[in-house]
C-alpha cells in the first residue's frame, strides 16, 4: 500500500534515532541512541555533497543549527526550515 503512515518529517525521524523517545518519557532502548552526525548521514543519499556549477542543487537551508537547536531542547523536532532548493530552483523559502 501506498497509504501514508507517518508525516513527511525528516526532523522526526532523526529525532527518534537520537533521543529514542518522541515526548518526556524515557528513551525506549537509550543504548541505540545514535549521535546527530550518524542520524542526519544516515538521512541523505551517498552523492557526495557539494556546490559547484551544473551541480544538482537539492538542498535545506536552515533557520536554526541542529546540534546547537538539540542541546538547547533536547530535539530536532520540528527544526524550522528557510528554504528547499530542488533541482537548483526555489521551492520553498521564508524570505
Amino acid at each position: 500500500s501506498d497509504a501514508p503512515v507517518a508525516p513527511l518529517d525528516p526532523w522526526a525521524a532523526i529525532d527518534a534515532a537520537v533521543t529514542r523517545t518522541r515526548d518526556d518519557r524515557e528513551p525506549w532502548h537509550p543504548e541505540q541512541r545514535v549521535d546527530l552526525d550518524v542520524a542526519l548521514a544516515a538521512s541523505v543519499d551517498d552523492v557526495p555533497i557539494g556546490l559547484q556549477v551544473g551541480g544538482r542543487a537539492d538542498l535545506a537551508v536552515l533557520d536554526e543549527h541542529p546540534g546547537e537547536r538539540l542541546a538547547a531542547t533536547g530535539s530536532v523536532r520540528g527544526l524550522p526550515v528557510a528554504g528547499t532548493l530542488l533541482g537548483g530552483r526555489w521551492t520553498h523559502r521564508t524570505w
